[in-house]
């Protein structure tokens, strides 16, 4: 079998060779390449030490070498070129204590997590397959390499790496490596937020959400506050917006929003987003433009429109839908919502002499909500008189 590398992969794996060391294109690149998909990136795996590699190339970046990789540099092309390893034992269910280099690529490939990872290629000698990933792929299985619960055990996130993977590339986890995932679900706690942010999102915003059920149901995720949810199926039929998605997921299987969310180390700007279109969840949702408007106070259009996404999407409450058409027209109208939308502002209330500075705010929204239901008082002569109005 041939796979077709990019000519800078294939220069790496030829320099190897050329200096007496093997070299093999690994990992994900191989099993996106037989299943006919375009690799994001590309792994090598050589019996060359991280000095050698760095000595064998111009531009050379150390970028782990404890575990024996050097980021090697063609152009404007990057490449993890990583040492045949063993790895000791693992103490802490996330990473071996001892990393020992090998001469053997079958050693190697014995640590890898699933078959389908466990493959290597070189143009020279074919595919070299001795977990018969090749055929798991063909089947769409997800196979721990070895004993699942040793594999599982030794980086309980390999447990979310196969879920991710049958979310992602639409395949089954084999029976026994599926029970093991499940047995071993407890050993996620030992994981890092951010770890089990990652895998969490991207199989969030896969075509299959509700592989994560496998974990959920066996509280695997409890620890940060995630529970197992029956609707998570439907989360599939939204558009693949981030934080669109995290918020309907989170809607259904999160105990405490505000501590899930801190446990999976998000950012400031996806804990607002989120807590905005969650909150907008709550509200009334009628196509009535002054009640959109007045919730629009509070929300950018974007988060509105998710909140009337994921109420439909989960609750299948097509009433909602009416209220997209009327968000994009207030949005593309130039109507008035907010107090800087108003043709006046604070500086042009103070100068008409009638009110301490401690009232420009209360005249604002007063102009503000004679506006919202209607638009054509938004000039600046009929706002001021109205000011007027309001000091008498």
């Amino acid at each position: 079998m041939t796979i077709e590398l990019p000519h800078y992969v294939v220069t790496i794996i030829h320099t190897l060779k050329r200096a007496g060391y093997q070299g093999y294109a690994v990992g994900g690149c191989v099993r996106d390449s037989l299943m006919g998909r375009t690799p994001s990136d590309y792994d090598v795996t050589t019996d060359a030490l991280p000095q050698q590699v760095h000595a064998l190339f111009e531009h050379t970046i150390a970028t782990g070498e404890r575990f024996g990789t050097v980021t090697v540099i063609i152009g404007k092309n990057s490449v993890e070129v990583t040492t045949f390893r063993i790895d000791g034992e693992y103490h802490d269910n996330r990473r071996p204590a001892l990393v020992t280099h090998t001469a053997r690529v079958e050693d190697d490939l014995a640590r890898r997590d699933f078959t389908v990872n466990a493959i290597c290629y070189n143009p020279e000698e074919g595919l070299y397959d001795p977990y018969r990933g090749a055929e798991d792929i063909a089947a769409g299985l997800i196979r721990a390499v070895g004993q699942p619960d040793v594999r599982f055990r030794e980086d309980a996130l390999r447990i979310l790496r196969g879920v991710r993977f049958c979310a992602t590339l639409g395949f089954e986890a084999e029976s026994a490596t599926l029970l093991s995932m499940i047995e071993n679900a407890r050993l996620l706690q030992h994981i890092s937020g951010e770890r089990i942010r990652d895998e969490v999102v991207k199989t969030v915003m896969s075509d299959r959400p509700d592989m994560l059920n496998i974990i959920l149901m066996a509280n695997g995720l409890m620890h940060v506050g995630l529970a197992a949810s029956e609707r998570i199926t439907q989360i599939a039929e939204l558009p693949q917006f981030l934080y669109e998605r995290l918020a309907a997921f989170f809607v259904l299987c999160a105990q405490d929003l505000s501590f899930t969310m801190e446990a999976l180390r998000l950012s400031n700007r996806e804990k607002k987003v989120i807590h905005s279109i969650t909150d907008a969840l709550g509200k009334q949702m009628i196509a009535d433009t002054v009640h959109l408007k007045r919730l629009l106070q509070n929300h950018s259009a974007e988060e509105l429109l998710s909140a009337v996404r994921v109420k439909q999407a989960l609750y299948n409450d097509d009433t909602v839908l009416d209220c997209v058409m009327e968000i994009r027209r207030i949005e593309l109208s130039g109507e008035p919502y907010r107090i800087a939308h108003l043709a006046v502002n604070g500086n042009d209330i103070l100068a008409l002499g009638l009110f301490e500075p401690r009232m420009v705010g209360r005249v604002l929204r007063f102009l503000l909500d004679c506006c919202i239901g209607n638009p054509f008082l938004n000039e600046r002569d009929t706002l001021l008189a109205l000011a007027h109005c309001y000091s008498e």
